[in-house]
């Protein structure tokens, strides 16, 4: 089982979380504000902890899961389409972070984060058509000022000992190289056979599908940042041959290359 595959568009939520039974991914930006409690993603292979008060942002296109929620837990959940945010022109190195993959974090507390997520939730809620451009206004000033202080920085937990999570790591690393199941499975010092039901159980999917979850990835960000060819970035990303790459990306993101490339730009 691949991780599952959604696509929300612009979303504003304030809720309770909840753990995830499986990993999953999307095409938005995904925008985290923990009011009480606390959260731990696991994410490319890391576990990945946020406390009260802390904001992340990350791109939901690498395969995520909730593990972990602390009780009594409210955060504010936003997902915001690709498209809106590359088309701010933010600060290159700040996007090219986020686009490879990188959680953006701050732990540091801000009041008035929490009520300016809190309007946006309640704003969506009551009236989504009426206050939307305001809230995108709103939350390209937020990244502007992300941008430009103390959130380009990531914040991950020291390295982990579990031997699924060596292998997530081995293959985020690694992706764009002709890797194996056998080289996977050296990376946490394991025999092949029992490395596969090791890392399907702890990720519900086969180390390959995991492997392509992440190919494709990156190819939309190459597709959607670059004008590299179609079959350039096929081969950048890891992928053995062109059509190869097509029946991938085509099945994982539901239309070609091609057609993704022009509904991003």
């Amino acid at each position: 089982m691949q991780p599952v595959h959604s696509t929300f568009g612009l979303t504003i939520e304030a809720r309770s979380p909840e753990i995830m039974q499986v990993a999953h991914r999307h095409s938005e930006i995904e925008l985290n504000l923990v009011e009480t409690g606390g959260l731990t993603y696991s994410f490319g292979g890391s576990h990945i902890s946020i406390g009260a008060g802390a904001r992340a942002a990350f791109w939901g296109a690498m395969p995520h899961q909730l593990i972990d929620v602390a009780p009594q837990t409210r955060f504010t959940c936003i997902t915001l389409p690709l498209a809106w945010f590359l088309r701010w022109n933010l600060p290159t190195a700040f996007t090219r972070r986020m686009m490879e993959g990188h959680p953006i974090i701050s732990a540091e507390p801000s009041a008035l984060d929490t009520l300016l997520f809190r309007r946006w939730a309640e704003d969506m809620g009551a009236a989504p058509d009426r206050f939307q451009s305001i809230i995108l206004l709103e939350l390209e000033a937020w990244f502007r000022r992300a941008a430009l202080t103390a959130y380009p920085r990531t914040v991950f937990s020291a390295s982990v000992a579990d031997a699924a999570e060596k292998m997530a790591q081995y293959i985020a690393a690694n992706y764009a190289e002709p890797i194996t199941v056998a080289d996977i499975a050296r990376a946490a010092s394991l025999h092949p056979n029992y490395a596969m039901q090791v890392f399907r159980r702890a990720y519900q999917a086969t180390m390959l599908d995991y492997l392509t979850q992440h190919r494709v990835a990156h190819a939309q960000r190459l597709l959607v940042l670059t004008d590299a060819s179609v079959a350039s970035i096929a081969l950048d990303v890891g992928f053995g041959s062109q059509s190869r790459f097509y029946e991938a990306f085509t099945r994982i993101c539901g239309q070609p290359p091609g057609a993704f490339r022009s509904a991003y730009r």
